[in-house]
């Protein structure tokens, strides 16, 4: 039977690429524009000749291959998931940039990643009880836009970073950078900021050059750690104080883990929750005001159904609907990559031991064979199909075990920043033409996002 299965079993296809380079170059220049076209020209599973010496954290060493069907995903990522695991390049870099440890939730594999998700999934599973910090924390923002002149200008990706930024700091940690932590707003946004762009950096020597933004980042890094390292000792000397994410987690691994967590385990769970998802939400957001921008008439319909901002959540079906085709054209995990530990047949293909496997929630929700008219920004799709809509057609945040544990958080503030905001502006894009997409470690908007906003209704 074996014989047999191996004897059918074949090479994927795919483009020959250049003699020594392959197709990392045109990988690496336009990645989404160069998925949609390989797996539109080869199919569903597909191989690619890549550069040895990787470019970014995402680029593979050796050979790779990318599936975009939702049963193969499903393969890969459930039904098979015993033979793959998390791809390391991108969680060793995350170690060293942020000189983590072992064990946390997304850089651990095996036993430890059980442990940990368990420990911190109760954290996770209630985000309604943090309605009123997102709220909060998007009203501090409305205030500040409603004090600017009529038609000012403003960047909607600079923003909506900050918002994001306030957000996760309130909800993780009781942090106010709006209020008594403003002090810390600056350091604490010049430190993330320096991740993403270390995390950019391919050689791991530039890390350590002595260059102004080294240490910029540095002297920042250091402040944060500090207050951290406060906030970590006030939460454990008396977790039930707080209404966060660090106090829940702490008194969940009280009961799971065997003994308490040390600080330096502590802080390097809250540094990889503070800066994992952050650009990913705020891009999200971003999208949502640029498509609603582009579609008054929807803007419209969202904000007739916002009327309390914070309930609005539970029962506006229209503004989830909004929520949800968002990150079906602008997913958070645009890439998941997974390493190949034994050979694997896929969709009658053959991918080996040693291989890297790409499948792109970005392509996956373009396929033609499961959405209609894939890139149109069309919210009806969630409110009036008639076709369900499986987890592995429609996965944002990821697909299986590794599923991102933060998604009802992200819809939550998805659903209360798009619903609080078209409730009191209407907004006007400044950028000429269509906004194009850098994808890195998420979806960019490139160049920035400039708009006005037009006040809808004054603050009450």
């Amino acid at each position: 039977m074996t014989a047999v299965l191996q004897a059918r079993t074949i090479d994927p296809p795919g483009p020959r690429g250049l003699p020594l380079t392959g197709v990392a170059f045109q990988f690496r220049r336009d990645p989404l524009r160069f998925l949609l076209k390989t797996v539109e020209e080869y199919g569903d599973v597909v191989q690619l000749p890549m550069l040895k010496l990787p470019l970014t954290p995402l680029e593979p060493q050796h050979r790779l291959y990318i599936v975009n069907h939702p049963a193969l995903v499903r393969q890969i990522c459930m039904t098979n998931r015993t033979k793959y695991r998390t791809h390391s390049q991108l969680v060793n870099k995350l170690k060293l940039v942020l000189n983590l440890g072992e064990g946390e939730l997304l850089t651990s594999v095996g036993d430890e990643w059980v442990q940990r998700k368990a420990s911190l999934q109760p954290a996770f599973s209630g985000a309604d009880i943090f309605v009123g910090k997102v709220a909060h924390s998007v009203f501090a923002m409305i205030e500040r836009w409603s004090a600017l002149p009529e038609k000012a200008a403003i960047d909607l990706e600079d923003e909506l970073t900050n918002l994001v930024t306030n957000i996760f700091a309130s909800v993780f940690l009781s942090l106010d950078l709006d209020g008594e932590d403003r002090a810390l707003a600056p350091h604490w946004r010049g430190m993330l900021n320096g991740f993403s762009r270390r995390m950019a950096t391919p050689f791991r020597f530039l890390l350590a050059a002595p260059t102004r933004a080294n240490r910029d980042f540095e002297t920042a890094r250091n402040l944060i750690e500090q207050r951290l390292h406060w906030a970590i000792s006030e939460h454990c000397q008396c977790p039930h104080r707080f209404n966060d994410v660090l106090s829940s987690w702490l008194e969940a691994s009280e009961v799971r883990c065997a003994g308490p967590l040390s600080e330096k385990s502590i802080r390097d769970q809250v540094m990889l929750l503070l800066l994992a998802g952050r650009k990913n939400v705020s891009n999200a957001l971003a999208w949502a005001c640029y498509l609603l921008a582009r579609h008054p008439e929807i803007a419209e319909r969202v904000s007739d159904e916002t009327a309390d901002p914070e309930n609005h959540a539970k029962r506006s079906p229209w503004l989830a609907a909004v929520q949800k085709e968002v990150l079906r054209l602008y997913p958070t995990a645009w890439l998941i990559a997974r390493f190949c530990l034994e050979d694997d047949e896929v969709g009658g293909f053959r991918i080996p031991q040693g291989a890297t496997v790409f499948m792109s929630p970005y392509a996956i929700h373009r396929h033609p064979d499961f959405w209609r008219d894939p890139e149109r920004f069309d919210p009806c799709r969630f409110v009036t199909s008639k076709s369900p809509i499986t987890p592995d057609m429609y996965l944002p945040f990821g697909v299986g075990a590794r599923t991102c544990i933060g998604n009802s958080l992200t819809e939550l503030i998805m659903r209360i920043a798009i619903g609080m905001i078209f409730a009191h502006f209407r907004i006007e894009l400044r950028t000429a033409g269509e906004v194009r997409i850098k994808a890195s470690s998420s979806l960019y908007p490139d160049g920035g996002m400039s708009a006005a906003v037009d006040k809808r209704k004054k603050l009450q």
